[in-house]
């Protein structure tokens, strides 16, 4: 079983620049920002004026160019188009909502990031350091873990916890995954933990530990206490950033070795649909599943599994795997707050969490089989 000869991958390294590179940066960003809410202002403006939405081409063509040129702006025109395309996606269906001048979602046009887009031609890499935007930016030092082996698509440079980072996209080849030792594996994207079981064994993944969280509750509080704008406020500020920085690096770094254990593991990969969506509305899940981050945990498994050539089976949550027995398939409700499973049918007993497991893992063989029946399982 071979992999795909180039696949499409992506590095994220942290930039080192001057504080004359920075400040560059900091510009084309905060130019970026004034064209975005240009847009949005536009956008807003032609809706009521039209009754309906304005076109990409029209706002670059009539808001964004134009300031392009009368800002002299030290990016790229491909930024800014970027940027257009992006905002124009999200106000697409914006104006339309009944509740968007009182009350804005967590998805509101303004929550959208401006990193300036960088294009193949204006980035090289080469022994540790990136050169950005050609001579408009220069060379600077950039640490990742690995460096881009293939062709260079395109970067995006960010701020984030007072650092700048590079996001870098290329083409090259897959990485080499081990020889599957079982036949199939079932994961349960749960609040507190992933929990992964082939059948013999059960693996637990557990989230960012509860001490980070604590301290940046810490943090809140002392930060609530301060007047905003005063020194000690920007100080404990910058503090913060850099502690829900230091946590999202841990999730993201516990999810690809979790994800890269599990594809070594299964030759099938079976996992139940978290709802992301629906968690981190509800009132009484949605912080806690956003530091469980089990839609990128199951984003991980499903690109992954295409470059191994495994096969990944997304389970419908319809399915109640958490409420169905797993040895003879009777639906038993239980609380929420009930951490092992007891059927009142046959006497089955068993972890909550393994027990969806493994009745994610048999809807993922059977799944398999339905498509591929000459598949020998």
């Amino acid at each position: 079983m071979g992999t795909p000869r180039t696949v499409s991958q992506a590095i994220k390294g942290r930039l080192y620049p001057s504080r004359e590179q920075a400040g560059t940066l900091s510009e084309m960003r905060f130019l970026l920002a004034c064209i975005r809410e240009r847009v949005r202002a536009e956008s807003r403006e032609y809706y009521e004026r039209e009754e309906k939405g304005c076109s990409v081409g029209w706002l670059q063509k009539e808001v964004a160019q134009p300031m392009h040129r009368r800002l002299g702006m030290p990016c790229d025109a491909l930024s800014v188009v970027n940027v257009v395309a992006m905002h124009h996606q999200a106000l697409r269906n914006w104006w339309r909502r009944p509740d968007h001048y009182d009350a804005p979602s967590k998805r509101a046009p303004e929550r959208y990031p401006v990193n300036p887009y960088v294009h193949n031609q204006r980035l090289e890499v080469a022994d540790g350091r990136v050169r950005l935007f050609g001579k408009k930016v220069g060379w600077m030092r950039w640490r990742a873990g690995r460096q881009p082996s293939g062709k260079i698509m395109s970067g995006r440079v960010s701020f984030r916890g007072g650092h700048w980072y590079l996001a870098i996209q290329f083409e090259g080849p897959a990485p080499e995954y081990a020889k599957p030792r079982v036949m199939a594996v079932g994961v349960d994207p749960g609040i507190r933990a992933m929990t992964a079981h082939d059948g013999e064994r059960c693996m637990e993944f557990c989230r960012v530990p509860e001490r980070s969280k604590s301290r940046r509750r810490r943090l809140d509080r002392k930060i609530d206490r301060c007047r905003k704008g005063s020194r000690r406020w920007r100080k404990l500020t910058a503090t913060r950033a850099r502690q829900k920085e230091r946590e999202a690096n841990a999730r993201r770094d516990r999810s690809h070795k979790a994800t890269r254990k599990l594809i070594d593991h299964a030759r099938i990969i079976g996992y139940e649909d978290p709802s992301a969506k629906a968690w981190q509305e509800s009132g009484m899940f949605g912080e806690a599943s956003r530091e469980a981050a089990a839609g990128e945990f199951c984003r991980q498994i499903a690109y992954k599994g295409g470059w191994a050539e495994r096969d990944v089976v997304v389970v419908p949550e319809s399915m109640a795997s958490t409420q169905s027995c797993y040895a003879c398939g009777e639906r038993t409700q239980h609380a929420l707050g009930l951490k092992v499973y007891r059927c009142s049918h046959c006497g089955h007993t068993a972890g909550r969490d393994e027990n969806a497991a493994l009745n994610v893992r048999a809807a993922a063989i059977q799944g398999v089989r339905a498509a591929r029946p000459e598949a020998a399982l």
